[in-house]
């Protein structure tokens, strides 16, 4: 059985929400919204339509920036060695055969922007990048339409369609330009490589299970390093 965490001084401690609230019939606005949790600070405005068959849900957030490493559990020797044992009885596992129910994404029609000016994730740094969601009908879309990252640009989408009986998914990624020492000195203290990484995605699947959308799991990748260079190391005397 897991133990419960144990809750970190400073976090969990401040939830304040203020806006103008407006009803109209079946219309629900919460407009100029501000929101602040702990340190993370934003606003907004969110609108909720219930009239018709399907309600809809209309909303936007921004946030300056926010960091998640109040969140993050403690890192321990531990915690690591259950992490990768966990990993490997779960890579050892058959993957469900069940059929997946998505009929939920059929309830509700939802348009959601959320854009964030800086995201800090243990050592990472992520410039400015924002997320745009719709879902219609059965129709999930999501779009990174912006991501900033060590000098690179990167956009992506995940489409996923269960409008018909045998859901369909889709993923794209493409990230640009990004400058690898220092996202390597941040993300793994591996302060050797130099140079400007390109990472290309695309991938789709069709099925009712999990099992069925590996067996259909297709797509193609690429991973580009140019003007790269290995420090310490002479390569013209190799």
């Amino acid at each position: 059985m897991g133990q419960p965490m144990e809750a970190k001084e400073g976090i969990f401690e401040l939830l304040d929400i203020s806006g103008d609230v407006n009803v109209k019939g079946d219309k629900y606005a919460f407009k100029n919204a501000k929101l602040a949790f702990d340190k993370i600070t934003g606003s907004g405005d969110i609108e909720a339509n219930l009239k018709g068959k399907v309600p809809s849900i209309v909303g936007k957030l921004k946030l300056p920036s926010l960091d998640v490493n109040p969140y993050l559990p403690e890192k321990t020797e531990n915690s690591e060695v259950k992490s990768d044992q966990k990993a490997k009885k779960k890579s050892q596992e058959k993957w469900d055969s069940t059929p997946m129910d998505l009929s939920a994404l059929k309830t509700v029609n939802v348009k959601f922007d959320l854009t964030i000016g800086k995201i800090l994730i243990e050592k990472i740094k992520i410039g400015k990048s924002s997320i745009a969601t719709s879902l219609k009908g059965g129709l999930l879309k999501i779009g990174l339409t912006e991501l900033n990252l060590y000098d690179g640009k990167g956009h992506g989408k995940v489409v996923l369609n269960a409008r018909n009986k045998t859901p369909k998914i889709s993923k794209s990624f493409t990230l640009t330009g990004v400058q690898l020492n220092p996202l390597l000195k941040d993300a793994a203290e591996f302060e050797k490589l130099e140079g400007t990484g390109m990472f290309q995605m695309n991938i789709k699947a069709t099925g009712k299970s999990q099992k069925d959308m590996i067996n259909t799991l297709s797509g193609t990748g690429k991973i580009l390093f140019e003007n790269g260079a290995i420090k310490g190391v002479n390569l013209a005397s190799m």
